[in-house]
């Protein structure tokens, strides 16, 4: 994980992150929110918990997670199962599309050079 190169006494840190949180306060309600401010650092502790969890979801060990992907050489999806494929130009670049192999050829695009792929996540609940 990365570790920031700027260190702060935990007093500091606590009267930056105060100081902070009356200006955020003072600025929304100069544009007309009438915000308590309780319930808006709910809010913000709240968002900055689900953005913790996305990051440390995409990460292990500080690392981003490459075990879900296969590699072609290795593997390949059961036919007709849509997944999401990495390709690879000629020149060198590297592009996500979602495609299938029908058990004889990739299919996700023309000329698709498809390395590496890895299955779909689930659509959320709502869809």
């Amino acid at each position: 994980m990365y570790e920031s190169p700027i260190t702060l006494t935990e007093q500091i840190a606590d009267e930056v992150r105060a100081e902070t949180e009356r200006i955020l306060v003072e600025h929304v309600r100069k544009i007309g929110f009438n915000v308590d401010k309780c319930e808006l650092e709910r809010a913000l502790l709240y968002d900055r918990q689900q953005y913790e969890k996305g990051y440390n979801d995409g990460y292990q060990d500080g690392r981003a997670s490459a075990a879900n992907w296969v590699p072609c050489a290795i593997g390949l999806p059961d036919p007709d199962v849509r997944v999401l494929c990495l390709t690879q130009t000629k020149a060198g670049r590297t592009n996500y599309v979602i495609g299938y192999h029908d058990g004889q050829r990739w299919c996700c695009g023309m000329n698709s050079n498809v390395i590496y792929w890895r299955q779909l996540p689930e659509a959320p609940k709502e869809a």
